[in-house]
């Protein structure tokens, strides 16, 4: 995976504006060993951050089972052909909500992923108006207002770049 400070290099981004999470998440009543992964079959989005992380710390008695998309593998879950998916932060509440007697649930975060603006290098004007302008409605409370519309969560603690 790029470091931050690689991605800089090639590509100047702003500070961060939100993070999400990447996390297995299964139902509830699924239950891990030690090993965690040990005897499950995992589900993750081909090439994605979840394959990057959850497939080299998976035991060899895991199954991996790449998916062309997170969405594909999200169906596997529901239809019982894996027992663990990676994902993101948002994805336990919605699939609750439309299927509730599985009680999905986050079962260990394995990495926290922060996002900003990314723009053209060169643009150090640009690069620095955003950064005021990020600094400026996170201080005011606008960031996380609009975190709790949207994301339905609190903006929580961001990395300062």
């Amino acid at each position: 995976m790029e470091t931050p400070i690689a991605r800089a290099r090639r590509r100047p981004t702003s500070s961060t504006t939100f993070s999400l999470r990447c996390e297995p998440l299964a139902s509830g009543s699924t239950t891990f060993d030690q090993r965690w992964t040990a005897g499950l079959r995992v589900g993750v989005p081909r090439g994605a951050t979840q394959d990057l992380i959850l497939t080299p710390s998976a035991p060899s008695t895991a199954t991996i089972m790449r998916y062309d998309d997170e969405a594909t593998g999200l169906q596997a879950l529901i239809s019982g052909q894996i027992d663990l998916v990676g994902t993101g932060l948002l994805v336990s509440r919605a699939l609750n909500r439309n299927d509730p007697g599985k009680n999905y649930e986050v079962k260990i975060v394995l990495r926290p992923l922060h996002f900003g603006i990314g723009i053209r290098k060169g643009q150090t004007d640009l690069l620095q108006w955003l950064n005021t302008f990020v600094y400026t409605i996170k201080n005011n409370g606008e960031l996380d207002t609009i975190s709790r519309k949207w994301r339905e969560l609190p903006l929580g603690d961001l990395p300062v770049f």
